[in-house]
C-alpha cells in the first residue's frame, strides 16, 4: 500500500478491508512516500491502533513518486503472492480468497483481477468498471490482451494480484509513466507472454475525493502518448501471428489517440502525423473528418485544441 497525504478516512476504511479479508498471516507492507508531517503522524497512529488486527511494516522514504513506492512495498514484502491497495481505496470481503485460490489452481496464470465499483464521496456508486468485455478479453491469449490493452488500460491497480517471480522478472513498475505506470507494466506482462486472468465480480471500491491520482488526466494523456509511441515504433514480434486486419484496426485507433493526446498538448505536427498514421491504416471517412476539424479548429482559433 503506497500512501502519500491521502485522506486519512479513507486510509482506515482501506484497512477495515484487509482485516476483514479471510486470510490468515497476512502481512501489509505500508510505504509512506514523503506524506507531510500531520499526515505522517496521523498514518503511524493508524498502524498503532490496527496493530492487534494486522501485522503492519511501516517503511517511510522520501518523495519518490507511486511506482517506486510500489516497488519499495514489493522488495520489503515476504511472500510469492502479492495485492496491491491504493491508500484510498478499500477492497470488498471475500476479494484475497478468490484470487489467491484462482492463482492456487491455475498455476499458469501470473495476475488476476477483478471490477472496479466507483464512488462518490457520499457513498454513492456513480460506475462500475467491469463486465463481459473483460471476461472476453481476458480469456484470449497475451497477444490479443497485448492488444486490447492498447485500446485502454480495464485493469485497476487496487484489483490486481500476482506473483512476484513475474513481477520481479518485468523489473516492476516503471517510474517514467506517472500516472500509468499500471498500464506500462500490463502491456510489458503481455509481451513477455505472462497470462493475466479477470474475475468478473466486484473486488474494490474507489472514492472521488478530488485528490485521486487517476483524475489527473493531462498527466494521464502525457503518460499513455509516451506509452503509445513506444509500443507502435517498436510493434512485438508476437503480433505477426494475428490477423493482419485485427491488429491494423487497433494500431490505426491507437495512433488516432496518439493524434487526439499530441492535440491536448500543443503538439500539432505529431498530432497531424499520427491522424495520418491511422487514416492510413484504416481508412474511413469518420476519422478523416475528424482530422480535418481539429485542424481547421486550429486555423480559426490559434491555440484551440481538439477534443
Amino acid at each position: 500500500m503506497p500512501f502519500y497525504n491521502a485522506p486519512l478516512s479513507l486510509t482506515v476504511r482501506a484497512f477495515e478491508s484487509v482485516a476483514a479479508q479471510g486470510i490468515r498471516g497476512l502481512e501489509v507492507v505500508l510505504v509512506d512516500d514523503g506524506s507531510s508531517g500531520d499526515a505522517a503522524g496521523g498514518l503511524a497512529e493508524l498502524v498503532r491502533a490496527f496493530a492487534d488486527r494486522l501485522q503492519v511494516k511501516l517503511v517511510r522514504q522520501e518523495n519518490a513518486g507511486p511506482a517506486r513506492a510500489r516497488n519499495r512495498a514489493v522488495s520489503e514484502a515476504r511472500y510469492g503472492i502479492l495485492a496491491q491497495l491504493d491508500a484510498d481505496d478499500r477492497w470488498l470481503p471475500g476479494k484475497l480468497e478468490r484470487q489467491v485460490h484462482f492463482l492456487r489452481e491455475n498455476p499458469e496464470t501470473w495476475m488476476v483481477f477483478g471490477g472496479m465499483s466507483v464512488e462518490d464521496e457520499n457513498g454513492e456508486q456513480v460506475n462500475y468498471r467491469g463486465g463481459a468485455r473483460r471476461v472476453e478479453v481476458f480469456a484470449r491469449s497475451p497477444e490479443r490482451q497485448y492488444l486490447a490493452l492498447l485500446e485502454g488500460n480495464p485493469v485497476n491497480n487496487s484489483t490486481a494480484c500476482f506473483r512476484r517471480e513475474g513481477f520481479e522478472e518485468l523489473g516492476g513498475y516503471d517510474a517514467r509513466f506517472p500516472p500509468s505506470e499500471d498500464a506500462d507494466l500490463w502491456l510489458r506482462a503481455c509481451r513477455m507472454g505472462l497470462q493475466i486472468r479477470y474475475l468478473d465480480t466486484p473486488m474494490a471500491v474507489q472514492v472521488y475525493h478530488g485528490g485521486n491520482i487517476s483524475l489527473q488526466k493531462d498527466a494521464r494523456r502525457a503518460a499513455w502518448l509516451r506509452l503509445l509511441l513506444r509500443e507502435l515504433d517498436a510493434p512485438p514480434d508476437f503480433l505477426s501471428g494475428l490477423p493482419a486486419a485485427e491488429v491494423s484496426r487497433v494500431h490505426a485507433a491507437a495512433w488516432f489517440r496518439v493524434g487526439r493526446y499530441a492535440w491536448h498538448a500543443g503538439d500539432a505536427a505529431l498530432a497531424q502525423r499520427a491522424f495520418a498514421r491511422s487514416t492510413k491504416l484504416r481508412p474511413g471517412l469518420g476519422p478523416v473528418l475528424r482530422w480535418a476539424a481539429a485542424v481547421a479548429l486550429r486555423a480559426v482559433r490559434p491555440g484551440a485544441r481538439g477534443g
